[in-house]
């Protein structure tokens, strides 16, 4: 806009030269410019792309919305998969003993009970009574080795 001169509108809606010059609160001021329909243009060319940009924005922010929704319900189903039970661990925990003192040659000091709990859940088969001798079964490896893949995905 080059230049610009000012009008006063009356109330008869009739419009008055006056440059410069401003009346009271009352008045209505109209400015008139040359280029009026190329800003009007860039002006709705710039509203129309804002419109865009809102509208992307919004549709991201629904995908980036459901997208943490469901990181989250994965992270909560990986947390609870991988949360063993305090007497799971200590299952293990025992378990994973027997196997060093099994390798190794040695007795085994797990205690008598654990022997035996751990041989009616299925880790342990007794094979001899007297010297009392175990060995680990299938699902006592299976067992093993489940904890040892958790342990490394942590």
């Amino acid at each position: 806009m080059s230049e610009a001169k000012r009008y006063q509108a009356d109330w008869h809606g009739m419009f008055l030269d006056l440059p410069g010059r401003r009346m009271g609160t009352e008045e209505r001021l109209v400015v008139l410019a040359s280029d009026f329909d190329r800003v009007t243009a860039e002006r709705d060319a710039a509203l129309a792309e804002l419109s865009e940009i809102k509208e992307s924005l919004a549709y991201r922010g629904s995908l980036l919305c459901r997208i943490e929704g469901q990181r989250d319900a994965q992270q909560q189903k990986l947390t609870v998969a991988t949360a063993m039970h305090p007497f799971a661990e200590k299952v293990i925990r025992k378990l994973e003993r027997f196997q060093e003192c099994a390798d190794d040659g040695q007795g085994a000091d797990i205690g008598r009970h654990w022997f035996d709990l751990l041989t009616q859940l299925g880790l342990l088969n007794r094979v001899q009574r007297s010297p009392a001798l175990w060995e680990m079964t299938q699902q006592g490896e299976d067992a093993l080795e489940l904890s040892w893949q958790s342990a490394k995905s942590r």
